[in-house]
């Protein structure tokens, strides 16, 4: 799952770097003394799935990727509310505390502790008025995973330090002491350079992690997609999902009757020969657990055989 490893590569940099909380990073208070922050935004159910509206809530869900005692530590749910499922529904979730104090990480060898979470659309099924976390061989699930912020983390921290470069965000905003959003932004190959990029880094002007303002608005997309549960799932050192089964296939321009991909898609990949695109579309299946979903992909080799569309992103010979 996208998010997960993406949570990964923040957890990794957080357990190795001395980052920093304080300078001129960004605010993750508020004005109200009962309250730290407020993760707000909005969820949509396009794809129409049936929830149970009685047991339909929200949850942050703090992670750790460190070892105790031979074993992964759990994670551990900071907030859980109910919400009441009349879509596109918004919500406000009401930070009152600290994450547990199991998940804050040492940050390198800095005076700073961090924490980051995931936010967690789910159905009670269990009517226990929480979200029940699953171990990495779980055959089953308890609770039914509508959606996961796919590209927000919630990030926590506190204590003194000065923040180095490996740990500021893609335009060099630091971090600061309470909570504020990790914010991926897609970069398509495209955000800066008007063409594709074939391989290597983006260019350093293509902001990919940004640090954000904890009151960001956040979008959940209801699916129900078995790679979600490895949100919910204590951690793995290794990245969640088994090897993907990759079946390549050709097809033609003209079979796409003019339903093209956009020049944004991340899947759309050019050739540089100028003969043809490769477009990669992949899906998840349980595997061997619920925690570790199968990844089926399907790269399909379009050759040209009809005209392109005016502002067909891919060079054609």
């Amino acid at each position: 799952m996208k998010s997960d490893a993406r949570l990964f590569c923040l957890a990794s940099t957080l357990a190795m770097s001395a980052a920093a909380c304080g300078g001129e990073g960004i605010s993750g208070t508020t004005d109200q003394p009962s309250t730290l922050a407020v993760v707000e935004g909005e969820i949509d159910n396009t794809l129409h799935v049936a929830v149970e509206p009685s047991s339909f809530r929200l949850a942050v869900v703090w992670t750790s990727f460190v070892k105790v005692e031979g074993s992964h530590t759990a994670l551990r749910i900071a907030e859980d509310i109910p919400v009441t499922p009349s879509f596109p529904a918004q919500f406000q979730v009401a930070l009152k505390q600290p994450p547990p104090a199991e998940v804050l990480l040492p940050v390198g060898d800095s005076k700073l502790k961090g924490a980051l979470a995931s936010l967690v659309a789910y159905e009670d099924t269990n009517h226990n008025g929480k979200l029940d976390v699953l171990e990495p061989d779980a055959k089953t699930a308890i609770d039914r995973v509508w959606a996961v912020a796919e590209d927000d983390t919630i990030a926590y921290f506190e204590g003194d330090g000065s923040a180095p470069p490996n740990f500021l965000d893609d335009v060099g905003n630091a971090p600061r002491a309470g909570f504020q959003l990790w914010k991926f932004e897609p970069l398509g190959g495209w955000a800066c350079s008007g063409g594709p990029i074939l391989s290597g880094p983006p260019p350093e002007s293509c902001p990919g992690f940004l640090l954000q303002p904890i009151t960001t608005p956040i979008r959940l997309s209801l699916s129900g997609s078995p790679d979600l549960y490895t949100a919910i799932c204590n951690p793995r050192w290794e990245e969640p999902g088994s090897p993907s089964d990759l079946q390549v296939v050709n097809g033609s321009f003209s079979d796409l009757s003019g339903h093209v991909p956009d020049k944004s898609d991340p899947n759309l990949v050019c050739y540089p020969d100028e003969s043809a695109f490769r477009y990669l579309s992949c899906t998840y299946v349980t595997g061997d657990s619920v925690c570790n979903p199968k990844r089926v992909c399907t790269e399909t080799r379009y050759r040209y055989d009809a005209v392109v569309p005016a502002g067909w992103p891919c060079p054609v010979k």
